[in-house]
């Protein structure tokens, strides 16, 4: 029987910036950090690469947990998606004040796409990117009735 979502893991080029971007911007708390080397086989093979190494922070946030790797030999391409393309496209965190939160991330020279927009049942959103480009959502649920 599946508990619950446990984590979304993202890679990035800079491990460090990113965990204190997370720590900072949405009070993330660190979990563990680990990683292994290249010649770590049974790693390796567990996560379907070969020969690579790598280091990695578990980050807490809220219920959830974000986990992010740093490897020694990033594949190549471009990092940057779009909500329209395929596989994982964003990261959203619920908030209670979505205006103050937005008004705060800005202070942290995070961009968003456009200004809060609010849908048909009263439930606000906005996109912004993190600083790797990773897209992050807010959204604040609609009052209760």
């Amino acid at each position: 029987m599946i508990k619950d979502l446990h984590h979304i893991a993202i890679t990035t080029q800079n491990l460090e910036a990113l965990v204190v971007f997370y720590k900072t911007a949405f009070s993330a708390e660190v979990v563990r950090e680990g990683g292994w080397i290249a010649d770590n086989t049974a790693f390796n093979a567990a996560v379907g690469l070969n020969r690579q190494a790598a280091r990695l922070t578990l980050l807490r946030v809220g219920a959830a947990h974000l986990e992010i790797f740093e490897f020694e030999q990033p594949a190549a391409g471009d990092p940057i998606q779009t909500i329209h393309s395929v596989g994982l496209t964003h990261i959203g965190f619920e908030v209670t004040d979505i205006h103050a939160e937005v008004a705060r991330l800005k202070d942290l020279d995070v961009p968003f796409f456009s200004d809060v927009l609010t849908g048909p049942a009263g439930g606000s959103f906005v996109y912004g990117r993190d600083p790797d480009g990773n897209i992050i959502e807010l959204v604040q649920s609609p009052p209760e009735v």
